[in-house]
């Protein structure tokens, strides 16, 4: 199914693409976000989480492939939505229509599908999640 690879293949676009990762102080798997000492220390801020990835088969006659629903959260603490709007742009001209090199697969397509921010209960933290649909077969 090739999900790590996946998941390494937009980590590693995201931090070789200087206009999003100079944006960001981090950029973390779903399972990878360290856990602060101090929930209000905002020095963390903003980072962004690569996933989850929502997966289905995209098969053909000659090769077995995926259909992925990936995320991408953006995690802000700014005193504006600018900051956050920015970082999602970034990630949006990293990614979409990108080849992406995922390791024993051929990339067929990564589109942006949809956007959606929402203030977390915190009250402090601003979010946007990101999703693009990666499309790939395996050689």
């Amino acid at each position: 199914m090739n999900s790590a690879a996946l998941q390494t293949a937009i980590v590693t676009r995201l931090g070789a693409y200087a206009a999003f990762s100079s944006k960001v102080q981090a950029i973390y798997s779903e399972s990878g976000v360290p856990q602060g000492a101090d929930a209000g220390d905002d020095s963390a801020f903003p980072y962004a989480v690569v996933g989850p990835f929502f997966q289905s088969p995209w098969d053909t006659d000659d090769t077995d492939g995926q259909s992925v629903r990936a995320q991408v959260h953006i995690y802000s603490r700014g005193k504006s939505d600018l900051v956050w709007r920015a970082i999602c742009d970034a990630a949006y001209d990293a990614l979409h229509k990108h080849d992406l090199v995922i390791s024993g697969a051929n990339t067929v397509d990564c589109l942006f599908i949809q956007q959606t921010s929402f203030s977390d209960p915190d009250g402090k933290t601003q979010r946007a999640v990101m999703e693009f649909r990666v499309t790939y077969d395996s050689i």
